[in-house]
């Protein structure tokens, strides 16, 4: 994966995967590179592996705080002919108008994504436990199951 690589030893998503989801997304005008980045995070959602959590019944809930970081890295860029910030005054006002369910992190049923898990940064990424890796292998297993129509 050339995005969300933070994800590649603990996901079955593959790029074409991403690029199929989002080709129709268009950047936001006069987004920084810390409004571009966190507009990623969020699309790879899609490659966490931990979406049971957070993707139910083909609805994504973000975590209001992580709703309030892209209102603040994004407030000036453009969306609708206006700045953001002049659109919504606070982050869960914002996901929620982008169709998205809004929780608080403290209820851990929330996508949210930790800028120190980015490894294109500079960090060292996230631990991965062999337990992790084979909880992976086994749910990759099932969905390629359930896509072929046998589970």
């Amino acid at each position: 994966m050339k995005n969300c690589t933070w994800y590649k030893e603990e996901s079955c998503c593959t790029q074409i995967e991403i690029d199929e989801t989002f080709k129709n997304m268009k950047p936001l005008q006069g987004s920084t590179p810390a409004c571009q980045r966190h507009v990623n995070y969020l699309m790879c959602y899609i490659c966490s592996p931990h979406q049971y959590i957070f993707y139910i019944y083909q609805k994504l809930t973000v975590c209001e705080e992580f709703c309030d970081a892209i209102l603040t890295h994004c407030q000036d860029a453009i969306l609708k002919g206006s700045r953001i910030k002049d659109l919504h005054s606070n982050g869960a006002q914002f996901c929620k108008s982008r169709n998205l369910e809004v929780d608080r992190k403290e209820n851990g049923n929330c996508f949210y994504f930790d800028e120190t898990e980015d490894n294109t940064l500079g960090s060292s990424g996230s631990f991965i436990s062999q337990v992790g890796i084979l909880s992976l292998t086994i749910l990759c297993f099932l969905i390629q199951l359930s896509v072929a129509g046998l589970y």
